[in-house]
């Protein structure tokens, strides 16, 4: 599969599946390295290997990692941008309701 830097792919083995942004290595193509808490996820040790079913995540599963990120600097941003979203629709039906 040839993606881009930084997009959204969902991945699958088994019963296990995941949300992860796609970062690029020096690798082989079919190749992919995992961080620690995904290795504990699909439950693989460095070196074990894997048949992973990748795929783009899509709008909704783009939107659930950007939400759901561990790292700080990346959701705070996408939570005040959800929140500021809502509050924008709610300030759009108020008029219309009263």
């Amino acid at each position: 599969m040839n993606t881009k830097r930084f997009t959204i792919l969902a991945i699958r083995s088994g019963s296990q599946s995941a949300l992860l942004c796609a970062l690029g290595h020096d690798g082989l193509d079919e190749e992919v390295q995992m961080d620690i808490d995904l290795r504990e996820q699909f439950g693989v040790k460095v070196g074990d290997t894997i048949s992973l079913e990748i795929e783009e995540a899509g709008v909704i599963g783009t939107l659930r990692w950007y939400l759901a990120a561990r790292d700080p600097a990346i959701r705070v941003p996408a939570l005040l941008g959800a929140w500021s979203f809502v509050l924008g629709v709610i300030s759009l039906l108020l008029p219309l309701l009263s």
